[in-house]
């Protein structure tokens, strides 16, 4: 526990679980981390993702959809950007992520979920 707090007050990008069972779109698993550790929904990986960008660009709308769930109970600890335009370092949203790697189901249901198509990344 005192190790999941040092991540989320400095914002640490590493390997967690959390990535593997999103990756892997395992449900069952990202369902028993994020259900014992909320925050890590906030969390990035080592190529700096945070869970919702990388759900969104490995097609795994069910793993959107509990990562957006758990948002509404857990605070971000590190901004007050929206769980929806939280992006990775490139700026990129999990729309962005989405439409780029062609994955319509969770292009619609981030889009029904209040998800802005006008929200700019740095590549533009």
């Amino acid at each position: 526990m005192e190790t999941l707090r040092n991540c989320t007050k400095n914002g640490k990008c590493d390997r967690y679980p959390v990535f593997d069972s999103i990756k892997k779109q395992h449900l069952d698993c990202l369902a028993m981390i994020i259900s014992k550790y909320p925050k890590m929904i906030y969390l990035r990986d080592h190529s700096g993702f945070p869970p919702l960008c990388q759900a969104a660009y490995t097609d795994f709308k069910d793993g959107c959809e509990l990562i957006l769930r758990y948002s509404e109970a857990a605070k971000n600890p590190f901004s007050d950007e929206p769980l929806l335009t939280y992006s990775n370092y490139r700026q990129e949203t999990p729309l962005f992520l989405a439409v780029e790697a062609q994955h319509l189901e969770v292009v619609m249901f981030l889009m029904q979920a209040g998800a802005s198509a006008v929200h700019p990344c740095i590549r533009g």
